[in-house]
């Protein structure tokens, strides 16, 4: 009985501490440090027989040692750097790497309570979102529309982030609602958080939701007939392209694209190096090039993990990319900046990393399939890793969707 209570009291504290992480991850970076070092700290209070069970199921764990070789090639990438004090902020980000995911997969939590730390999710974000749109009209008296802009200062997270949180919420509502578990509470949640998501005027995200949902109508349905299956689809992506391009901050951005991109690389060079553009796509087409000049000279070990921002930087001055000279912008593409930090090994590393997640994903194509997805795809397009929120939403919410479907199945 004096074990059971043990692993009872165990379980139940690591779930508070989950709970904490979820409601403090959007909101504030202090609390959810402290509650990640908090977690840490617990995963030694234990009995040395059971400490050392758990580290020898973390070093047969794939997943784990994935995430652990990633860490490693950054602190190689650390020795030949100039730039200690940035190196090691990057290392110090990574650490969540090492402890989280061995936390997660080596202590016991039951599928009912992983199962209720997701609806805690569903409700804190959905309150999360009604207090900014709130906050942005009647506190700050702005625009609904302007929440992009303004409503995240405050929190110090990217609006990418939260667009990740948004859509595996909405993953979790639409499987709640398939197995009729509070349908009509379901679909006004998820008619709150797919309105946000359009007022993030994110491209990107608005994109994976739509892959993703319609990946979940065919899956899901499969009994369905075809031409069932094709109208549904059809008046799916009506109303989400009808909503996009009535989004005015999506319409604008989209005019900007479709008016002022050009695809000449000389072009898109003489027009940044003269005034300062809004074309956050020829941004990212130049921010590309000069990464990748910087890695045809550092092919095998790159420039160094507390480097990268140095050499971007100087080949931004080399071309007078006044924009990027203006906003420091880092490489917008996670997979060229870890080619740029440590090379071969770099993008070896993250490849192996997100592969393998991947490749178990596709057992059950459930929320597992849906976090790497959203995390490899925007990783194209933004330098994931290169904030807390992205460590530590990957080193949380990976092994924790691991362990929920492993128990399910």
């Amino acid at each position: 009985m004096s074990n059971l209570f043990v692993n009872i009291k165990r379980e139940t504290i690591l779930f508070v501490l989950y709970s904490l992480f979820i409601i403090s991850f959007p909101i504030t970076f202090n609390l959810n440090s402290i509650v990640i070092i908090t977690m840490c700290i617990f995963f030694f209070i234990d009995k040395k027989e059971n400490i050392k069970n758990k580290i020898n199921d973390a070093l047969k764990n794939k997943i784990i040692l994935a995430f652990f070789f990633y860490f490693i090639v950054q602190c190689l990438g650390l020795i030949y750097s100039k730039d200690i004090t940035t190196g090691i902020n990057v290392i110090t980000r990574l650490i969540s790497f090492v402890f989280l995911p061995t936390l997660i997969t080596t202590e016991k939590l039951s599928v009912k309570k992983i199962n209720t730390l997701l609806n805690i999710q569903k409700y804190w974000i959905s309150l999360f979102v009604l207090c900014i749109v709130f906050t942005q009209v009647y506190v700050e008296g702005r625009l609904l529309r302007t929440v992009v802009h303004f409503a995240f200062e405050s929190y110090g997270i990217s609006q990418h982030y939260i667009g990740i949180l948004i859509i595996i919420t909405l993953m979790f509502v639409l499987h709640q609602m398939i197995e009729k578990v509070q349908v009509f509470l379901n679909t006004i949640v998820f008619i709150l958080l797919f309105g946000f998501l359009l007022l993030l005027s994110s491209r990107t995200s608005l994109l994976m939701f739509i892959f993703l949902a319609v990946l979940f109508f065919l899956t899901n349905f499969k009994k369905i007939r075809t031409v069932v299956k094709i109208s549904v689809l059809i008046i799916f992506l009506g109303i989400s392209s009808s909503l996009y391009f009535n989004s005015s901050e999506l319409k604008r951005k989209v005019n900007v694209l479709i008016k002022t991109t050009d695809f000449d690389i000389g072009i898109i060079t003489t027009k940044n190096s003269i005034t300062y553009t809004k074309n956050n796509f020829e941004h990212r087409i130049l921010i590309w090039h000069c990464a990748l000049n910087i890695i045809y000279n550092h092919p095998l070990i790159g420039i160094g993990t507390g480097d990268y921002r140095i050499g971007l930087n100087e080949e931004y001055e080399k071309i007078n990319f006044l924009t990027a000279i203006d906003s420091n912008f880092d490489t917008h593409n996670q997979y060229l900046e870890d080619f740029l930090k440590a090379g071969v090994l770099g993008i070896l590393s993250l490849l192996f990393l997100y592969g393998l997640i991947f490749k178990l994903s596709l057992k059950n194509k459930r929320f597992l399939f849906y976090c790497i997805f959203c995390i490899a795809f925007l990783s194209l397009f933004e330098s994931y890793l290169e904030r807390h929120h992205g460590t530590v939403f990957i080193a949380f919410f990976i092994p924790l969707f691991i362990k929920y479907e492993t128990k399910l199945t």
